[in-house]
């Protein structure tokens, strides 16, 4: 069933983190996600302590193009070497280094 704001939600690389976003642990739209909520919802849904998951959000913070920025949105996370890398099934070259 297609959601009326099914257009104007955005999604990253890790299907986890979309997972998160789909079942409401993180903002449906996937944007705009602060450090509260990235917390929130890797400690809920995940069991991840918030010590790590404060990390997380200084690695997510740091792909918004905006300077001083407070939150991240999922589809930020697509650059290369934040979540995709050179090994990563989603990078177009990784039939030719895997092989």
């Amino acid at each position: 069933m297609l959601r009326l704001d099914s257009l104007s939600i955005v999604r990253a690389p890790c299907p986890m983190l979309n997972t998160l976003a789909n079942h409401g642990f993180l903002p449906h739209s996937g944007k705009n996600i602060s450090k509260v909520e990235t917390i929130n919802a890797l400690s809920t849904a995940l069991n991840i302590n918030q010590t790590l998951g404060e990390f997380l959000f200084r690695a997510a913070i740091t792909t918004n193009p905006m300077p001083n920025a407070t939150t991240f949105s999922l589809d930020n996370l697509d650059r290369h070497d934040i979540l995709e890398h050179d090994a990563s099934l989603r990078f177009v070259y990784a039939r030719y280094i895997m092989a």
